[in-house]
This record gives C-alpha cells, structure tokens and sequence, in this order.
C-alpha cells in the first residue's frame, strides 16, 4: 500500500468497522460513508481484499459482499492499525475545532 491514507479510506473503513464483522455490499458501504464515490469505495475494498484485511463472498446476490477480516495478514494489520489512529487523531483535531 502507499504511504498516505486518505479520508475516504478511513471513512470507509469506520464503515467496515461500525458493521461489526456483518457483510455488506459495497453500496451499503457507500451509503454508510455519506460522501465517498462507489466508485472509489470498490477500488478501496478490492486493494484490502488483496492487501488481507477484507473478506469477500464472490457469488452472492446482488453483489460482492464485504467484511473485515477476523484475523488479518500482519501487513493488512499494520495498515488497519494506522488507519485506526488516524481515525481517532481526526477525531479529535474536531473535538479541538468544535471547542473554539
């Protein structure tokens, strides 16, 4: 993976994390972001799929469904730890905002 993360990745990721290990298309994961493109959504899912982070049913109806992996591959584990963090340092730059 690259060396930045975008706010959509971790956008996308909270989503995967709030559905607590439950599969969703990617659509559903698109709607739960609020502002990221399907399009980037699905890119984003099939790099963490190859990347081990995400798990994958191929053949299901109406599309691919999508949830984080129980036990992931200890380079996807370094990536969701980092994506963890800078979820939570974003979190709090807008607790900061919200205080001025």
């Amino acid at each position: 993976m690259r060396g930045t993360i975008s706010a959509q990745q971790i956008a996308i990721y909270l989503a995967l994390r709030a559905a607590h290990r439950r599969w969703l298309t990617a659509r559903e994961i698109t709607e739960l972001t609020g502002d990221v493109d399907g399009r980037t959504v699905r890119l984003y899912l099939k790099r963490w799929r190859e990347l081990g982070l995400v798990e994958w049913l191929e053949e299901s109806f109406p599309g691919h469904l999508y949830r984080l992996r129980r036990s992931p591959d200890p380079a996807a584990m370094e990536f969701a730890e980092k994506l963890q963090r800078l979820a939570g340092a974003r979190a709090s730059d807008r607790v900061r905002e919200e205080a001025r």
